[in-house]
């Protein structure tokens, strides 16, 4: 299978914090070309220079010259974020079609 659809939300360990939080991927080929995911502050790196950071959510994005090192702050745009939402989340920012709402030629 070329492309896989990813989510996953680590089981939350009793009174640590903070709560893990989902995260969501696009493999290619077994190599992540997108991503969606929380950290307390992670480096943006664009064609080899560190060009920043980003806090809390983010998405990577693939290019050649830098793999999936390249992120882009997507505070703004994420409003619920429970497992099911960030899938949705997903599906919308990277134009999926939902699985439960396709229909193939053979259902017709």
């Amino acid at each position: 299978m070329g492309l896989q659809f990813h989510a996953r939300l680590e089981k939350p360990i009793s009174g640590v914090h903070p709560r893990p939080r989902p995260g969501i991927s696009l493999k290619l080929h077994g190599e992540r070309i997108r991503g969606i995911n929380w950290n307390v502050r992670h480096d943006d790196i664009l064609n080899g220079v560190e060009v920043g950071f980003v806090r809390n959510w983010h998405e990577k994005i693939w290019t050649n010259t830098d793999a999936d090192k390249h992120i882009v702050d997507i505070n703004g745009d994420v409003k619920n974020t429970d497992l099911f939402s960030m899938i949705r989340f997903a599906f919308d920012r990277w134009n999926i079609e939902d699985p439960k709402n396709q229909t193939r030629l053979g259902d017709l």
